[in-house]
């Protein structure tokens, strides 16, 4: 049988759920705010989705800017560049880690040996 909750309870899971829930987004709504605000400020001082200001000063410039290459300083790599040799290097890895994986795994499922328990546990 379920055992039922009472009202109070019910609420209290419901507010700390919610709390959570801001915990976890705040942070990407800020990056995505700070990414569309147009006025380059690094270190807002007010939370720019609450700022009147910011609304004036969405633009999606920045985004093109980075896509395009058309920033000005740093280095001249382009974003796909970088995106391809990311790419790259997790492909290796994950190349790399499934590999051993497998070789693990056929060698705990298919030998006894001591320890066997013990390795696999922490393997996992």
């Amino acid at each position: 049988m379920s055992k039922k909750r009472s009202l109070g309870s019910q609420i209290a899971i419901q507010i700390f759920l919610i709390f959570v829930l801001i915990t976890v987004l705040f942070p990407i709504l800020w990056v995505i705010a700070i990414s569309l605000d147009a006025r380059n400020i690094s270190r807002p001082l007010k939370i720019p989705f609450l700022d009147p200001e910011w609304y004036a000063n969405i633009s999606i410039k920045p985004f093109i800017n980075v896509l395009t290459n058309t920033q000005q300083g740093g280095n001249n790599v382009s974003y796909f560049r970088l995106l391809l040799n990311s790419l790259i290097a997790a492909g290796g890895t994950s190349f790399i880690v499934v590999s051993i994986a497998t070789t693990a795994a056929y060698a705990f499922s298919h030998f006894r040996f001591p320890g066997r328990k013990a390795g696999l546990m922490t393997f996992i």
